[in-house]
């Protein structure tokens, strides 16, 4: 493969995967248009044709964009395992670059039968204009998930099922569903059942050991979904930024979490969240319903998971490990990615650099573990509002 010209002004990076994306024409928000992609990494060079449009929702009008890439056949980019379909995000209002990867990496790890997107960090290129530091991410879909064809294994992206949504996004597709395709086989009536009985069921059948609630959902992937929510405040994520799916007929339903940049210290918009607007998973039917009722002794293994999730995973020696493990992997692309997005850039509330951004992720840890841990060992304890201005204004010194 030849080598591209790339401007003089730009230092190069040799250890992230760069991905140079040819379009003839401006890249559309609507329609998957033609393009042409070139991949250099250390070990792997290779040209294929692919398909590209912009997404997002919120972000679409920041000025870095996020893409959908599919490429001409499969392929295992960055080593993320083989797949035609990715995502790149722009991560714009995200300065740590950290949000999603550090979400979907807990989630993974919490449990093995847990699903979360791989990603990876990569340098973008358009018509060999410098794009910046990019996360590139797995989609969730049918193969990634592992759901068979024809096994009756459903796939629904933020489908309004545990609240009822006083505007629907996709009245074609009420319930969003992703698998199967629903112009060939719209699976509607079995999500409304579950819906349904969520609002409607007694409580007595609710938490029925046989015929309850357990039997709609895997409740241990939902504690381990709440707990994700709570430690990463993430408000965004109860109602939707979420994949609900079944493996199969046989299966139940499990939850994957999906777009975690309003988390950690920092609302999706970018504004300072240092727990001044506090996550409320009972906002959730399905929460609410689990805390009040007691079905399967929801509230005790909450609290039984979240203890013993902080002598290892959510310890904050740990947590601090995985930051700085992930930070390793793209520090040195920052200046770069700086300059082409300045930190006062359009859509940011404040300039903080990198490293100030780090800091308030590292100080909102600590803060919400220590609410976290009265809050489940004093169960009256209400989480509460924190004076984040006096600490914000420290951490900026």
């Amino acid at each position: 493969m030849s080598m591209l010209c790339l401007s003089c002004q730009e230092r190069q990076s040799k250890k992230l995967p760069r991905l140079f994306i040819h379009s003839d024409t401006p890249i559309d928000k609507k329609e998957k248009q033609d393009a042409r992609l070139e991949y250099q990494s250390a070990s792997d060079r290779f040209r294929m044709p692919a398909t590209i449009k912009r997404r997002g929702g919120w972000s679409m009008r920041c000025p870095k964009h996020s893409y959908t890439l599919e490429l001409g056949q499969d392929y295992p980019l960055a080593g993320l395992p083989i797949e035609d379909d990715w995502i790149l995000n722009a991560s714009y209002i995200d300065k740590t670059f950290l949000r999603n990867s550090l979400s979907y990496s807990l989630f993974r790890d919490m449990h093995p039968e847990n699903y979360a997107p791989g990603s990876e960090y990569v340098r973008v290129y358009l018509n060999n204009d410098f794009k910046g530091l990019y996360i590139l991410t797995e989609r969730v879909d049918r193969k990634r998930l592992g759901i068979k064809k024809h096994s009756g294994g459903l796939l629904y992206k933020d489908p309004p099922i545990f609240h009822f949504p006083e505007r629907v996004p996709f009245p074609e597709n009420y319930f969003h569903q992703k698998y199967p395709k629903p112009e060939e086989d719209k699976r509607e009536a079995e999500i409304a059942a579950f819906r349904t009985f969520l609002f409607e069921a007694p409580d007595s059948l609710f938490k029925d050991p046989e015929n309850g609630i357990g039997r709609w959902i895997d409740l241990r992937n939902v504690i381990d979904w709440h707990l994700l929510i709570l430690l990463s405040n993430n408000n965004d994520g109860i109602r939707k930024n979420f994949y609900l799916y079944r493996l199969s007929a046989a299966d139940r339903f499990q939850i994957t979490p999906w777009d975690y940049d309003h988390s950690f210290g920092r609302d999706g918009d970018g504004e300072l969240n240092l727990i001044r607007k506090e996550a409320m998973p009972s906002r959730s039917v399905l929460i609410r319903r689990l805390l009040e009722t007691g079905a399967d002794d929801y509230p005790q293994q909450l609290q039984q998971r979240w203890h013993n999730l902080r002598k290892g995973l959510f310890s904050e020696a740990s947590l601090q490990a995985r930051i700085d493990s992930l930070t390793l992997l793209f520090r040195e692309e920052i200046p770069d990615n700086a300059e082409r997005w300045p930190y006062d850039g359009p859509l940011y509330y404040d300039d903080n650099e990198f490293r100030k951004e780090i800091k308030i992720m590292e100080a909102f840890i600590r803060l919400r573990l220590g609410q976290l841990d009265r809050y489940f060992s004093e169960p009256e304890y209400p989480l509460t509002e924190t004076d984040q201005d006096s600490l914000a204004s420290g951490l900026a010194q």
